[in-house]
């Protein structure tokens, strides 16, 4: 009953404080920020779709119902998403420099850039009625 629920809660709770704590050790040592890193996740990610699409289709299809197509339509998206941020990681990571901050008086000699960079670890939350494309898209974006 009740106190069945709130063990099995507290027992969440110092699991995922364990694996959160992972994360962030992980994001202390700088390895997201490394751009060829991310880029490797995004691959791996890809390739995982490619190489289990008939796993990850009959689990859709088994949670949700529906066809095949249904799960092809799921993974399409995650798929393509993940190609269109490999296309473009370079472009998206390169330090950008601010127009019209080279003269500024308070600025003399030097130039404003902005450098985007990893911030820290996320959560994703996915509903269940589209379990791949509202988890997997989210997680295409971060990495990139």
């Amino acid at each position: 009953g009740r106190e069945r629920d709130e063990a099995l809660t507290q027992r969440l709770v110092a699991e995922y404080g364990k694996t959160v704590e992972g994360m962030r050790a992980v994001f202390k040592t700088g390895r997201s920020k490394d751009v060829e890193w991310r880029r490797q996740q995004l691959l791996g990610l890809r390739r995982a779709f490619h190489e289990m699409h008939e796993e990850i289709g009959a689990a859709v299809l088994a949670d949700l119902g529906g066809d095949k197509m249904r799960a092809l339509g799921d993974m399409g998206p995650v798929v393509g998403d993940a190609e269109h941020a490999l296309k473009h990681l370079d472009a998206w990571t390169k330090p950008k420099t601010i127009p019209g901050t080279e003269g500024a008086a308070m600025n003399f000699g030097n130039t404003s850039v902005i450098r985007p960079t990893p911030k820290g670890i996320i959560l994703i939350v996915a509903p269940w009625n589209f379990p791949l494309n509202m988890c997997f898209q989210p997680l295409v974006a971060a990495l990139a």
